[in-house]
């Protein structure tokens, strides 16, 4: 159950059916208020038999009309009335409300249960939001105390945050934390070191911060996610050691008015890199985006395996992830994917989600480097690779006493040819024989039905028109999956 809808049709008169869309529904739900149906104890009764089993409610307030909303929250109020002001949902477990009003907060207080255990809370157009959220926080915490994933996604000054924080430390079985700001290293501090506190998510860390000396230590948290722009999180990492921390997130935020250099990319990462434990960490996802002009120097163009040397020394590795906004310019090729494979051996998912420029990664090379040092490999994800050339590149077999790989996914951005502007059939056939060499277990049916939604979304556009995430897929990359279909691993590969 996700929604209140199916439990007001409970409630509803023999005559008045609810229909899905907001404006006449506003109708039914005063036909509703107007009827009491909830007075009669068998409807009474029925409706909290069926209360009683809803773990999960998703309740959006933002998108209905004002006579809408207010129609909602009047029947609520009544049902908690009648209900002797306790919540009609006694098994509730995760919460997440979508408000627009600071009023909103009075009605749905009442619904916290000693059983809620994530609350979710996110506000729009509010014109005062700092005091509700720590009233709402502390009905929280006094009706819902085993309350262990926060997350506050709202505006609020920084005159607030260290109250915000002061609320959040006063759960005691908090493990995860998500909030849309900080502009306090002080308060940040505050949070991440709160022994209970395992993850930390923090959509962005807001203007300069002063490093601290000496760095303070962070023994328990596991999980951080930060979002910003290089010098804030430059100076965070300065000043923290974190002794546990397992899975990072790192959003870079650029725009013509911020410039971002490749050093500055690189400082984060080294910067980055001296704050976390190297054998603790094993998961980096690092993004970088924004917007800028084709024609915009502020970014550089940069070869990956430049930005990526200074965390190449956390060897416990099993999953990096690298995008970038398609304004940014920059390189992969052969020699960046091998240092990568040599350093992080462990490698269970490596994704680059992104264009890059020549020179590009040959499959021949960079796919067999993958193959030979990063054994638990499950998932791939590369950027645009150049087809080798049979007589001219070095195209290694694989080693005959290997146990078969373990990879089953891998997807690649596009092929190009050495020469010429499209792949022939004869390059792409090779080209899919020698990856089912490489890796033996990739899953096939998920190729089949990728390229059977590919084609379901080329059929569905009309003129030519085709562009969707659904379905859109490479030309080459396209012909070489429509071989390694068609292809029957069990013969003819050797």
């Amino acid at each position: 159950m996700s929604e209140l809808l199916p439990l007001w049709q409970l409630l509803a008169p023999q005559n008045v059916r609810i229909p899905r869309w907001p404006e006449p529904e506003s109708e039914c739900l005063k036909k509703i208020i107007s009827a009491r149906e909830y007075e009669d104890p068998e409807r009474w009764n029925r409706f909290l038999w069926h209360t009683a089993h809803i773990r999960e409610l998703d309740l959006d307030l933002t998108s209905d009309s004002e006579e809408h909303r207010e129609a909602q929250l009047l029947l609520i109020q009544d049902i908690l009335k009648h209900n002797g002001g306790k919540s009609f949902l006694p098994a509730l477990c995760r919460i997440e409300w979508l408000g627009r009003s600071p009023a909103d907060a009075c009605v749905f207080t009442p619904l916290f249960t000693s059983t809620l255990r994530i609350a979710t809370f996110r506000f729009d157009e509010m014109d005062d939001p700092d005091p509700v959220i720590v009233t709402l926080l502390r009905r929280l915490c006094e009706s819902s105390p085993f309350v262990a994933d926060i997350t506050i996604d709202v505006g609020y000054t920084p005159e607030a945050e260290s109250s915000l924080v002061q609320e959040l430390a006063a759960f005691d079985h908090l493990r995860g934390v998500t909030v849309n700001h900080l502009t306090q290293l002080s308060v940040f501090r505050d949070l991440i070191t709160k022994s209970n506190v395992a993850s930390v998510d923090v959509a962005e860390i807001e203007d300069p911060w002063l490093a601290l000396s000496p760095p303070f230590a962070v023994h328990n948290l596991c999980e951080l996610s930060l979002g910003g722009q290089s010098g804030p999180l430059i100076s965070l990492f300065q000043s923290v050691r974190f002794q546990a921390l397992t899975h990072a997130k790192l959003s870079l935020f650029f725009s013509p008015e911020i410039h971002l250099t490749v050093g500055d990319v690189i400082s984060l990462l080294a910067s980055f890199c001296t704050a976390v434990s190297l054998s603790s960490l094993q998961n980096l996802e690092l993004s970088i985006d924004g917007f800028l002009p084709r024609d915009d120097p502020s970014m550089d163009e940069f070869a990956l395996g430049d930005v990526v040397a200074p965390i190449l020394p956390l060897r416990n590795m099993s999953c990096f992830r690298f995008s970038t906004s398609e304004t940014i310019y920059w390189s992969a090729d052969d020699a960046d994917i091998r240092m990568l494979a040599q350093a992080w051996t462990k490698l269970e998912e490596l994704i680059l989600a992104c264009a890059t420029l020549p020179p590009r990664p040959t499959p021949s090379t960079a796919l067999h480097h993958l193959y030979r040092y990063c054994p638990n490999l499950q998932e791939v994800v590369l950027p645009c690779i150049r087809c080798p050339v049979v007589g001219v590149d070095s195209i290694p077999a694989p080693a005959p006493d290997r146990a078969p790989h373990e990879l089953s996914y891998l997807y690649v951005y596009g092929c190009v040819p050495a020469h010429g502007a499209d792949l022939l059939d004869a390059q792409a056939e090779g080209l899919a024989r020698y990856i089912l060499e490489l890796f033996s277990g990739l899953d096939i049916e998920g190729y089949r039905f990728a390229l059977d939604e590919c084609e379901r979304a080329r059929a569905s556009y009309v003129d030519g028109a085709f562009d969707t995430a659904a379905g859109a897929l490479e030309p080459g990359w396209q012909k070489v999956m429509q071989y390694m279909c068609s292809i029957d691993v069990g013969e003819g590969l050797s």
